[in-house]
């Protein structure tokens, strides 16, 4: 189901943050790992451990330099 989502945001090309720690799963498993790894490479979905990540990205994204 998290799959059919994800489809959704990529076919409108609308950007997607996942907040939270999945460490526990990419450690699970290879696929799980391979997820992450290369949704955090794209700009559309990234998933995030915490909101000073997700901050870090959108300044690295903007230009911005880290404050």
């Amino acid at each position: 189901m998290a799959g059919e989502i994800v489809q959704k945001f990529v076919t409108y090309r609308v950007g997607l943050v996942v907040l939270g720690d999945i460490s526990g799963h990419v450690a699970a498993g290879s696929a799980p790992r391979d997820f992450a790894r290369e949704s955090n490479r794209s700009t559309q979905l990234w998933l995030c451990p915490d909101t000073d990540d997700l901050a870090n990205r959108l300044r690295a994204v903007n230009g911005t330099p880290h404050e």
